[in-house]
């Protein structure tokens, strides 16, 4: 993670999935929105600043980036392969940045994900389905069509490639991230009720789960938010098991599970979050 000195950023309003055009120290430049997460120009080459990770201490400022990235763009594994900085105002307030291609690489990555799901996922879970039962589906469904790729780890440039959902939706094969990422993508996805609590795909008083990607030097895996707000761990590498049995205790796991071992030391977005520590009790 590198730091630098960063003069100005620009405040930004929030737009939906569109590209606009802002000016930084008078020079044009585009500003990436999407959702709840915006990307805005810098003055130092090309830049651009999660809106809103601003903080005085430099690892709060990461970390808030990567949870304001991975609230919309739940598609990404670890951000570290997109080339993050950490920049500094004249304020001496930090914040997390990336250089423009990664940030357009990111949007791309989202957009073919997002477009997958529209398309396929209404043909693997039925409409009226209740959440539970629909995130259990998908558990099936992403062990069903992946497969561990165990040549990635001993390719480093492989391992990279798999650190994102696409290539899971693209090839069915993957490493731990990819299987992580294809998973919250799909359940993040889902429109589901507000009321009873069941996908409904034609409704208008709807909600998205929310999902996290979390991880340790070696491992990467799921937390799902419950409807009792209440987080549980998701371990679908484990759970598809090479290919072999079904391993059904590494879904719904508890967030004790964290310190059985194969789970612990999680070094990603899940414990701080805008400057707050998240504990096992949900927040």
């Amino acid at each position: 993670m590198k730091t630098r000195h960063l003069w100005k950023t620009l405040t930004a309003v929030l737009c939906t999935m569109m590209i606009v055009v802002s000016s930084c120290l008078g020079v044009k430049a585009q500003t990436y929105y999407s959702y709840e997460v915006s990307f805005i120009p810098t003055p130092y080459g090309d830049l651009m600043a999660v809106d809103g990770s601003g903080d005085y201490i430099p690892d709060y400022a990461y970390l808030k980036g990567v949870c304001i990235v991975d609230s919309v763009f739940k598609e990404l594994g670890t951000l570290s392969d997109f080339n993050p900085e950490v920049v500094r105002d004249s304020y001496g307030c930090y914040g997390l940045a990336f250089p423009r291609s990664e940030v357009e690489r990111m949007f791309a990555i989202h957009n073919q994900c997002q477009a997958w799901c529209a398309a396929n996922v209404p043909l693997i879970v039925p409409d009226g389905t209740s959440l539970t039962d629909a995130i259990f589906i998908l558990a099936d469904w992403v062990a069903g069509v992946m497969t561990y790729d165990h040549a990635a780890l001993s390719d480093s440039a492989l391992l990279t490639y798999y650190q994102n959902a696409l290539p899971g939706f693209q090839t069915g094969k993957g490493v731990c991230a990819t299987y992580a990422t294809m998973f919250n993508t799909v359940v993040h996805w889902l429109p589901v009720d507000m009321e009873t609590q069941k996908v409904s795909y034609t409704g208008t008083n709807v909600f998205n789960c929310d999902t996290k990607y979390i991880s340790n030097e070696e491992h990467g895996w799921s937390a799902i938010k419950t409807d009792n707000n209440q987080w549980v761990l998701f371990d679908i590498t484990f759970y598809d098991n090479n290919d072999g049995p079904r391993q059904p205790q590494y879904l719904m796991m508890p967030m004790s599970a964290i310190m059985d071992g194969a789970h612990s030391d999680i070094v990603s977005m899940f414990y701080i979050e805008h400057g707050n520590t998240i504990m096992a009790n949900g927040y």
